[in-house]
Protein backbone atom coordinates (compact mmCIF):
# COMPACT_ATOMS: atom_id res chain seq x y z
CA UNK A 1 0.00 0.00 0.00
CA UNK A 2 0.92 3.70 -1.31
CA UNK A 3 0.55 6.35 1.45
CA UNK A 4 0.79 9.92 1.12
CA UNK A 5 0.53 12.58 3.96
CA UNK A 6 -2.91 13.31 2.27
CA UNK A 7 -4.37 10.06 0.35
CA UNK A 8 -4.14 6.52 0.34
CA UNK A 9 -3.96 4.61 -3.02
CA UNK A 10 -4.54 1.38 -2.09
CA UNK A 11 -3.00 -2.23 -3.77
CA UNK A 12 -5.79 -3.87 -5.51
CA UNK A 13 -5.35 -6.98 -3.33
CA UNK A 14 -5.73 -4.59 -0.32
CA UNK A 15 -9.22 -3.09 -0.84
CA UNK A 16 -10.91 -4.63 1.66
CA UNK A 17 -8.08 -5.17 4.15
CA UNK A 18 -7.74 -1.15 4.01
CA UNK A 19 -12.05 -0.76 3.89
CA UNK A 20 -11.57 -3.08 6.94
CA UNK A 21 -9.53 -0.52 8.98
CA UNK A 22 -11.72 2.31 8.23
CA UNK A 23 -14.59 0.13 8.90
CA UNK A 24 -16.45 0.05 5.94
CA UNK A 25 -16.06 -3.06 4.28
CA UNK A 26 -19.59 -3.81 4.92
CA UNK A 27 -20.88 -0.93 2.71
CA UNK A 28 -18.33 -1.29 -0.13
CA UNK A 29 -19.77 -4.75 -0.24
CA UNK A 30 -23.03 -3.57 0.00
CA UNK A 31 -22.36 -0.79 -2.95
CA UNK A 32 -23.46 1.57 -0.26
CA UNK A 33 -20.05 3.66 -0.93
CA UNK A 34 -20.06 6.10 -4.01
CA UNK A 35 -17.43 8.38 -5.98
CA UNK A 36 -17.61 11.74 -4.73
CA UNK A 37 -17.33 12.83 -8.07
CA UNK A 38 -18.73 11.02 -10.62
CA UNK A 39 -21.55 9.09 -8.02
CA UNK A 40 -20.88 5.52 -9.23
CA UNK A 41 -20.76 3.07 -7.00
CA UNK A 42 -17.20 1.76 -5.32
CA UNK A 43 -15.98 -1.47 -6.22
CA UNK A 44 -12.84 -3.20 -5.32
CA UNK A 45 -12.57 -3.20 -8.83
CA UNK A 46 -12.44 0.71 -9.88
CA UNK A 47 -11.59 1.71 -6.16
CA UNK A 48 -9.07 4.35 -6.88
CA UNK A 49 -8.26 6.19 -3.09
CA UNK A 50 -9.57 7.93 -0.10
CA UNK A 51 -8.78 10.48 1.96
CA UNK A 52 -10.39 12.22 5.33
CA UNK A 53 -11.65 15.71 5.12
CA UNK A 54 -14.43 15.80 7.91
CA UNK A 55 -15.31 12.73 5.87
CA UNK A 56 -14.06 9.89 3.93
CA UNK A 57 -13.62 11.08 0.42
CA UNK A 58 -13.18 8.63 -1.95
CA UNK A 59 -12.34 8.87 -5.99
CA UNK A 60 -12.77 6.01 -8.66
CA UNK A 61 -10.06 4.95 -10.93
CA UNK A 62 -11.58 7.23 -13.82
CA UNK A 63 -8.76 9.87 -14.54
CA UNK A 64 -11.26 12.54 -14.51
CA UNK A 65 -12.64 12.16 -10.43
CA UNK A 66 -9.02 11.36 -9.55
CA UNK A 67 -7.30 14.74 -10.88
CA UNK A 68 -10.70 16.21 -9.16
CA UNK A 69 -9.94 14.18 -6.18
CA UNK A 70 -6.08 15.39 -6.26
CA UNK A 71 -7.54 18.96 -7.00
CA UNK A 72 -9.98 18.76 -3.10
CA UNK A 73 -7.38 17.44 -1.30
CA UNK A 74 -4.37 20.26 -2.88
CA UNK A 75 -6.99 23.13 -1.22
CA UNK A 76 -7.50 24.16 -5.06
CA UNK A 77 -11.09 23.48 -4.10
CA UNK A 78 -14.10 23.35 -2.08
CA UNK A 79 -15.96 20.56 -3.79
CA UNK A 80 -15.37 17.39 -6.02
CA UNK A 81 -18.91 17.21 -7.38
CA UNK A 82 -18.88 18.45 -10.82
CA UNK A 83 -22.37 16.79 -11.78
CA UNK A 84 -20.25 14.67 -13.94
CA UNK A 85 -21.40 10.90 -14.63
CA UNK A 86 -20.57 7.93 -15.81
CA UNK A 87 -21.26 7.66 -19.38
Amino acid sequence: MEVDSSYHIVHPNEVDEFFERIGLLRELRSGKITCDVCESVITRENFKSATRKGRVIFSCDLPVCFDAFLTLISGEADELRDNQKHP
